[in-house]
């Protein structure tokens, strides 16, 4: 019942310390479902931190706990690449449209590819066990996208050592099973008609759900593949305006918050979000000065100052001429973080921090550490303060693209 990092540590010590506790995640699921006044129904994500011992499968198969592995996601977090390979399919590449490309091109960065490994040692430990396999994707988490992802996850189930029909059970019938919903997952009379009919065989080939034909949903044809490709290509966005960089963005000598290009500065907290973080922006000295406070902690508290490059605020602008930020700032804090938006990152931006010190610092960020950022399609730059509960004062001067 607490985010707090020090509380979390603790417990966990104490834990270990009375041996209530092993050490790794796949100890831990086996522990609280051994136990079962949890009730411990599924686990959502393969556990992948160790490999699993013949006790994993053992004890979920026992308790009749199924498992959705959700290998997309955990492949994009160690490769990196899930959502560029399924865009390198045609056949899901046609149908995708600027949200769910957003998602798509989005990425955790490189990770570690034993983390996709010790999943798929899961996945086919828990299968080989006669356990219960569900399909799932966590979209939109960056390298997956609704929908879309499902054909990707099913074919790593198929990795998984499950036989292409075993996929599309776990897909279809054990959801329906292990939810409850009685009235879907399989083709009988008097059953929801939520079909779809497909190009070839994908009992044989696991990747043929993607030849689709029509589809279904209760009963009711959806469009045709045709009309919605032209649907798509009709609402691709225009190139982003190219925005005169290298270049100045803003110096603040006039005393406003003013820029060379773009549609200006503003503050951005997590209010947006339900958040109660604040901020302040002013211009002092020939410097922007942003007060604020940032309440909470976690990915989803922020509080800053933002710039928007393009026409209008988050609208794109074009910055792929230019090699990086390069700007002056001081102020005290836990640290200054600098996030880059862009229509391929969507609404997670890529972001890089660091230090403050009450002094003045020329900072110079690459563009290339915001990673998996398309900076043709820059639509926002903001400067502050994120993750952390702190009150905190920023000043930042001579802001340009180098």
């Amino acid at each position: 019942p607490t985010h707090d990092p020090e509380t979390i540590a603790a417990l966990i010590d104490a834990a270990r310390a009375e041996e209530l506790m092993p050490v790794s995640h796949i100890a831990r699921v086996e522990h609280a479902i051994a136990a079962s006044e949890m009730g411990v129904a599924g686990l959502v994500h393969a556990p992948h931190d160790a490999e699993p011992g013949p006790e994993f499968a053992a004890t979920l198969v026992a308790n009749g706990t199924f498992m959705a592995p959700t290998l997309t996601v955990i492949r994009s977090i160690a490769t990196g690449e899930e959502g560029e390979l399924q865009l390198a399919d045609p056949r899901l590449a046609e149908l995708v449209d600027g949200d769910l490309r957003a998602t798509l091109l989005q990425s955790f960065g490189a990770g570690d590819r034993i983390i996709y490994d010790r999943a798929l040692a899961a996945t086919t430990a828990l299968h080989g066990a006669g356990g219960v396999i569900l399909a799932g994707t966590d979209a939109p988490n960056p390298g997956t996208a609704h929908g879309l992802s499902m054909h990707r996850e099913l074919e790593l189930l198929v990795e998984a050592r499950l036989t292409p029909s075993e996929a599309l059970a776990a897909a279809t019938a054990h959801p329906a099973r292990a939810f409850g919903l009685n009235d879907r997952g399989r083709i009988a009379p008097g059953l929801r008609a939520d079909l779809l009919l497909v190009e070839g065989n994908p009992t044989v080939d696991i990747t043929d759900t993607r030849n689709l034909v029509v589809v279904w949903r209760n009963g009711a044809a959806l469009p045709p593949r045709a009309p919605a490709r032209a649907a798509v290509a009709s609402a691709v966005a225009p190139a982003a305006p190219a925005a005169p960089v290298p270049g100045p963005i803003s110096d603040f000598e006039g005393g406003e918050a003013t820029s060379s290009f773009g549609s200006g500065w503003m503050a951005s907290t997590d209010r947006m979000a339900g958040g109660s973080s604040v901020a302040e922006l002013s211009v002092v000295d020939g410097a922007l000065r942003v007060d604020g406070e940032v309440r909470g902690s976690g990915f989803s508290t922020w509080s800053g100052g933002i710039f928007f490059p393009g026409p209008g605020a988050m609208a794109p602008a074009d910055l792929s001429a230019g090699t990086g930020l390069r700007l002056r700032v001081r102020g005290e804090g836990p640290g200054l973080t600098v996030m880059m938006f862009s229509q391929s990152t969507g609404p997670m931006p890529a972001f890089v921090t660091r230090p403050l010190t009450a002094e003045w610092t020329t900072l110079e960020i690459p563009f290339s550490e915001f990673r998996g950022t398309d900076l043709s399609t820059a639509n926002g730059i903001f400067f502050g303060v994120a993750g952390q509960s702190a009150a905190y004062w920023v000043e930042l001067d001579d802001v340009e693209v180098y």
